[in-house]
């Protein structure tokens, strides 16, 4: 063989091996994809040539890519199932400067009123800057994990208005969730047909999730909650007027609520419920409540400001405002005698209570359950007392607007005589 002549089986080696080299040394432009209420389904996704309907858009998506939603209303349900990767995510945005909307026109999706308009079941998926209304179910769900939702409006849906579930590391930031489960909506005559809530994390092995920076409001259900759930940390969220609570702990573990502001405004449009402010219980003690953490919290109104449904273990109640139930309400606190409570704190709290409305309502003298260092505006019955405790009005400043959507946390600032000054554990 001449030295300098290749077989041709070893030629077509060393051309395959180049050609696998150079595509891995390509690092290859994420695509952008657009979807118009112009657009078709033949067309390429371009910005000139936009697709019409975002399930169009998301069947072409690698990870990387992005699909844009131009300005509009789109009577259409989504279901993202594909995954971005930890470094490569998929974003589903509206376009920039534009309203997006995703509307289920009372009819979509179709089935028993439970099924999301939006559904994110893959991982690593990013989904923001979109309005989803009208749904005959729920807004958007997300039961994939690593997913993001932000900057979303869910607005009127039959059922919840955002729910995580069946997932991991998932998290809603900065969004709007109001007048949802409207299947419960008492103003035109509905009764619970589904229950519902406004943000929820929830059921299906659900854990790590994190509600940030949120505003929940006028949801026929609770407002916010999570339940069936481990790691749920709320943080720096405004929930008010909610139909059931403003905030719901049940059957969770290791969950984190803090400062959040939840309050109720009288004659608000859902103030036919119950309207516990935040309530933290066992529906079904599965998981058993343990381990949750409500602290540095400001609460307003309501028919119990604060309740504590059932025992448990390691729960830490400490440092929150609990500010004047409604008129007529059956307590600011209270804490009820079932269950039992193991190693449970409630230490360092505000508790006011301006009119004949009891300021505590504690069903026992629960063991287990360690009450000290607490500010109470009146004298509250000896098996809420402890240790420390301060009697005497805690001087608020109360300064600023007091009507739906515009309390800010300044109006729970203590002046420089508070009583609550210095006397935390």
């Amino acid at each position: 063989m001449h030295p300098f002549l290749l077989t041709p089986s070893i030629s077509r080696r060393i051309a395959s091996a180049t050609i696998l080299t150079l595509a891995a040394a390509c690092s290859c432009p994420a695509a952008t994809y657009y979807v118009a209420t112009t657009g078709s389904d033949s067309n390429f996704g371009t910005l000139s040539a936009p697709f019409a309907t975002v399930n169009r858009a998301l069947t072409a998506m690698v990870p990387g890519d992005t699909v844009f939603i131009r300005g509009g209303t789109y009577v259409q349900s989504v279901t993202a199932a594909k995954s971005g990767t930890a470094s490569l995510r998929l974003t589903i945005a509206g376009y920039p400067g534009e309203t997006a909307v995703i509307d289920g026109g009372g009819t979509i999706p179709s089935g028993d009123g439970t099924y999301p308009l939006i559904s994110i079941t893959g991982n690593y998926v990013t989904v923001q800057d979109l309005t989803t209304q009208n749904a005959y179910g729920m807004g958007l769900q997300i039961s994939g994990s690593w997913n993001q939702a932000i900057r979303i409006k869910s607005y009127r849906n039959w059922s919840s208005g955002i729910r995580i579930t069946t997932g991991s590391y998932n998290s809603v930031e900065d969004s709007e969730i109001y007048w949802n489960a409207r299947s419960n909506d008492r103003s035109t005559g509905n009764v619970a047909q589904y229950w519902g809530a406004g943000l929820t994390c929830s059921r299906g092995g659900v854990n790590n999730t994190a509600f940030r920076r949120n505003k929940i409001w006028n949801n026929w259900g609770e407002g916010m909650s999570t339940f069936e759930s481990t790691y749920t940390t709320m943080e720096d969220n405004i929930s008010w007027d909610n139909f059931a609570n403003n905030i719901y702990l049940s059957d969770t573990q290791h969950a984190l609520a803090q400062r959040n502001l939840a309050y109720y405004t009288p004659a608000n449009v859902t103030s036919t419920g119950a309207q516990t402010n935040i309530e933290m219980g066992d529906e079904t003690s599965n998981p058993p409540s343990s381990d949750n953490v409500v602290i540095n919290n400001f609460a307003v109104g309501g028919s119990r400001v604060f309740s504590c449904c059932t025992g448990a273990t390691n729960n830490v109640i400490s440092n929150n405002s609990f500010i004047n139930a409604s008129s007529g309400a059956v307590a600011n606190v209270q804490i009820w005698s079932s269950g039992t409570y193991t190693n449970a704190q409630f230490v360092n709290n505000i508790i006011e209570q301006d009119d004949s409305v009891p300021i505590t309502s504690f069903a026992s003298n629960p063991a287990g359950l360690t009450r000290s260092n607490n500010v109470w505006s009146k004298t509250p019955p000896a098996s809420a007392s402890g240790a420390g405790d301060v009697i005497g009005d805690p001087r608020l400043s109360k300064s600023g607007s007091t009507s739906a959507g515009s309390y800010s946390p300044d109006w729970f600032k203590l002046l420089s005589d508070s009583p609550a000054i210095h006397h935390e554990s």
